[in-house]
């Protein structure tokens, strides 16, 4: 288990120790940390949220809950945390990215059709189709977080708008795929497509073994 894991294990073990309305705030203000955006350091992130939960469980012994402790303000005093996170880095935002377009471009090239003369990809769709992806992620995320304050779990306009980017971006999708095709396709042509396609089943396999691996290793210690 990585020290990361380790951590948010005793942030959800010491949060369902809390009284309800203490563990409501500290749940939200948990998420609307969470969401503010893809590439914060998330072992610093539980780190704080840790040390504030082991702040608030001394606080309760003394008889002072979470709104007490922390304030009336949650939005502000978390956006004033927020503030404090360390700019993400360069090298890490275009892993983050490398990462998401691998896979989408793994998908657009599994799902393209196959021809007599090898494998042709819709150049369209393999170019436009990760940004769509990486943008419908970026807007739920930002929905999210933006949602959590003012409390109210019973608005309904973030399921309606999530519902609407999903619903847009897999149009989207089927659309570059399915009528996007002339004039803009590549030919993989045969056996590079069949190479091309053992070495992505070799990487995901060695990928596995290797996330699997470095979890046991971590768990043995």
């Amino acid at each position: 288990m990585t020290k990361t894991q380790a951590t948010l294990d005793e942030i959800n073990r010491l949060t369902e120790q809390l009284a309800p309305a203490d563990q409501a705030y500290f749940t939200d203000l948990q998420l609307y940390l969470s969401t503010a955006g893809l590439f914060y350091d998330e072992a610093q992130l539980n780190d704080q949220l840790l040390n504030m939960l082991l702040d608030l469980r001394e606080a309760n012994q003394h008889g002072q809950s979470a709104r007490a402790f922390f304030g009336n303000d949650p939005q502000t005093m978390g956006n004033h945390l927020i503030q404090q996170f360390p700019q993400p880095k360069l090298r890490d935002q275009l892993g983050l990215f490398s990462l998401l377009l691998g896979i989408s471009w793994v998908f657009q090239i599994l799902s393209s059709p196959q021809t007599a003369g090898g494998l042709s990809l819709n150049l369209v769709a393999f170019i436009l189709v990760p940004i769509l992806e990486i943008c419908a992620i970026i807007l739920i995320i930002r929905i999210l977080h933006t949602s959590i304050y003012p409390n109210n779990h019973h608005q309904w306009w973030p399921y309606l708008l999530t519902g609407l980017i999903v619903t847009i971006t897999i149009s989207l999708i089927v659309i570059l795929n399915s009528w996007v095709t002339v004039g803009w396709t590549f030919l993989i042509p045969d056996p590079w497509h069949t190479i091309l396609l053992a070495a992505m089943a070799i990487g995901a396999t060695v990928y596995l073994l290797g996330a699997l691996l470095h979890r046991w290793r971590h768990h043995q210690a």
